[in-house]
């Protein structure tokens, strides 16, 4: 199962984006996410690994 169909955006998580200045003198587009407590908790158990269980 993916994780985009576990989760919906708006409810789960928001997708965000910023502009960056780059050294050039351009600027460049920068997608993020913000994920609520629970979100981030369920990647953080299904990743299992060792950070994840103490991070959990």
């Amino acid at each position: 199962m993916q994780w985009h169909s576990l989760f919906e955006e708006g409810q789960d998580f928001m997708s965000v984006t910023t502009v960056t200045d780059m050294p050039n003198g351009g600027t460049k587009p920068i997608k993020d996410y913000l994920l609520t407590i629970d979100m981030a908790k369920e990647l953080c158990m299904r990743s299992k690994t060792g950070k994840a269980k103490k991070a959990c």
